[in-house]
């Protein structure tokens, strides 16, 4: 896929500002790729207060750094806002192989904004794998959990610690790290390691190798997951596109130099050639974004500034005046998420996701999966062809053994009654949406029109949604829907309905 912006693009002046993730970073890029200043507010004091990324925080110290660090980009490479052509803002997760704390991705890119999704996170990512592994090995994380680890792990034995390589079982390229973190906080526990208390810096000899073998360990398991994944992904493209001639790694992972001699023998071994930016702009920075920016924008692919006299999104806070308004919101720290759908004026009203909340459950309620079947085979409600499809559904699914289950689930005679099923549904249900009140209380009850509702297959009488309207007080004459048997799916299902329905009332 060749690029569509050429030294002739040189006078074109890119402002690219990254705020997916923990880091606040901002960067003034040229037309023909010259980098003309870079500027971050690091997010390491967080980091190592709440031992990896916390949205919530994340956010606010994104608001509160985002103006210094623009102003600064601007200042070091000697513009103005109206030098610029265009900004660029942070919406997603990136390309080919995206390696970030938060999430993977394997992508077949065909061309600009034309992309196959080949492979997905479908638990926790590698970093995270890589940060929790290194916070729970008591590793300084200052500059991140996986140099820390990785530092480690050269003095370690790599086939020290016989950890399982997740879903060998499964012939797809999607990732899964959950297991394997748990696998490692196994490890550290069966060996009384004392890591809250004693930091790598204060460990005796015997104590260090110890933890050094538990990375090491961790390390080699965790990249072969990526080799299987990948090689099984270039597999797939190269039959879909034979003349594929790159496979390109980004993201903080990417600097990781054991994954990026694993992954260059992948690609070595299928004639292909390893791109992957320097490890300075692997993790968190403006460039890429400024460098996407400048694709999109030489292809046309842009939407004007907004008028003058527009009044400024309520939650929009850190827009500047030149921003065009490919839309900021830190996607990725997973909060105050704002989508919105711009268009010609004959198109649908804009309409923006506000904010979200999910239900987290206590930890008395994980159960293992054996525990679960042992006791689904006992009810009296379930037969067992149907046990047998749950346990299918559960290996696909990768759920492990800390999943969560009503406590109807987790003894013998499952008591699967109508008093413990609304008992569940309201606990998940209103705990989310007070959580979700809470965050979002320049909203009044009495402005919201429509209440959209899912609770999978158990459907009472009154509704879910006639419950939430008598406990919250909602006006009675706001418009229900109220979806059910459709499962997990539901809830994409309702957001788009959410929006269908907002474009066209009056």
């Amino acid at each position: 896929m060749a690029s569509v912006a050429t030294p002739a693009c040189r006078d074109l002046l890119m402002l690219g500002i990254e705020t997916s993730c923990d880091d606040t970073a901002a960067a003034v890029v040229r037309g023909d790729g010259e980098i003309l200043s870079q500027a971050i507010a690091s997010q390491s004091d967080l980091l190592v207060k709440w031992g990896g990324v916390a949205p919530k925080m994340a956010e606010e110290a994104h608001a509160l750094a985002i103006h210094k660090v623009v102003q600064k980009a601007l200042d070091d490479a000697n513009v103005s806002e109206s030098d610029l052509s265009a900004v660029a803002v942070t919406v997603g997760p990136g390309l080919s192989l995206c390696l970030r704390g938060g999430h993977n991705l394997l992508v077949l890119a065909q061309n600009l904004g034309e992309y196959v999704q080949l492979g997905t996170t479908i638990d926790d990512a590698i970093g995270e794998a890589y940060d929790k592994s290194a916070r729970w090995l008591g590793l300084d994380i200052r500059k991140g959990g996986g140099p820390a680890l990785e530092e480690l792990a050269l003095e370690g034995d790599p086939k020290s610690i016989n950890f399982t390589v997740p879903m060998r079982q499964h012939k797809d390229c999607n990732f899964s790290y959950a297991g394997l973190k748990t696998q490692v906080r196994l490890a550290i526990e069966s060996r009384n390691m004392c890591t809250d208390d004693i930091p790598i810096s204060s460990a005796t000899e015997e104590d260090r190798q110890l933890r050094a073998n538990i990375a090491a360990s961790f390390q080699r398991v965790a990249v072969l997951h990526l080799e299987d994944r990948c090689q099984r992904a270039v597999e797939w493209a190269l039959k879909m596109e034979p003349s594929i001639k790159n496979f390109v790694v980004s993201g903080g992972v990417a600097s990781n130099q054991y994954v990026r001699a694993r992954l260059n023998h992948i690609a070595e071994k299928n004639g292909l050639q390893l791109v992957s930016p320097p490890p300075s702009l692997c993790t968190d920075n403006g460039v890429m974004i400024a460098w996407t920016g400048i694709e999109h924008f030489v292809a046309g692919r842009f939407e004007d500034p907004p008028p003058a006299d527009e009044p400024d999104d309520m939650q929009d806070k850190t827009r500047t005046s030149v921003w065009f308004r490919v839309f900021n919101g830190a996607a990725a720290s997973q909060a105050a998420i704002k989508e919105k759908i711009m268009g010609e004026p004959d198109r649908p009203r804009a309409v923006y996701l506000v904010d979200y909340a999910c239900f987290r459950t206590s930890n008395e309620c994980r159960v293992p999966k054996a525990s679960f079947f042992e006791n689904a085979r006992l009810s009296p409600f379930l037969r067992d062809s149907t046990v047998d499809f749950i346990a299918r559904v559960l290996e696909r699914s990768s759920l492990g053994d800390e999943t969560c289950l009503p406590h109807a689930h987790h003894y013998e005679g499952q008591d699967c009654c109508l008093d413990e099923a609304r008992a569940e549904a309201e606990l998940v249900v209103f705990s989310s949406i007070d959580d979700l009140l809470a965050k979002t209380t320049f909203i009044s009850l009495d402005a919201i029109d429509v209440l959209i509702t899912n609770c999978s297959l158990f459907c009472p009488v009154p509704c879910i949604a006639d419950r939430i309207v008598n406990r919250y007080k909602l006006r009675r004459d706001i418009r229900i829907v109220n979806l059910s048997g459709m499962g997990c799916s539901a809830g994409v299902t309702a957001v788009g309905l959410a929006r269908n329905i907002l474009q066209i009332l009056p």
